[in-house]
């Protein structure tokens, strides 16, 4: 009986903790290509001086972002000792897109490939980036 307890009290302490129990799938940060369905929009950021409020005189920062199909989790390798543990990802940030050759794609479904990246700077808006490599349309979706 104390067995049974224990393993309760485990579970308990994992679902306050926010640990997933595999209802969204999980990746690391590495530098292998993932691939990634969702919608790809263009959203609008709080930019300098404050990277607060756009309506309070921030200048508008213009990003293309993945929403994601499914949330996901991302977690550092064992030796990374750069990014942090992110959960129920739902929007990344696109980086080093060719905005010209994707434009065609906003607002569609898309299977976009590339690298997870930690967001560093204050001009990172999404805790999660991906660095792009294709990105394709998702007729499957």
């Amino acid at each position: 009986m104390i067995l049974n307890r224990s393993w309760i009290w485990i579970g308990i302490v994992l679902a306050v903790c926010g640990v997933s129990w595999g209802s969204e799938p999980c990746f690391t940060y590495s530098n292998s290509l993932v691939s990634l369905p969702g919608i790809m929009v263009k959203d609008t950021f709080a930019g300098p001086p404050n990277f607060e409020s756009v309506a309070q005189g921030d200048e508008p920062e213009i990003h293309w972002v993945l929403v994601l199909s499914k949330p996901i989790c991302v977690l550092p390798t064992a030796s990374d000792t750069e990014n942090v543990a992110e959960y129920s990802i739902s929007r990344m940030q696109l980086n080093r897109i060719d905005y010209d050759q994707y434009r065609p794609l906003l607002g569609k479904p898309v299977l976009v490939t590339g690298m997870f990246a930690h967001a560093f700077t204050a001009f990172h808006f999404t805790d999660v980036m991906i660095e792009v490599t294709a990105i394709k349309e998702n007729r499957l979706r």
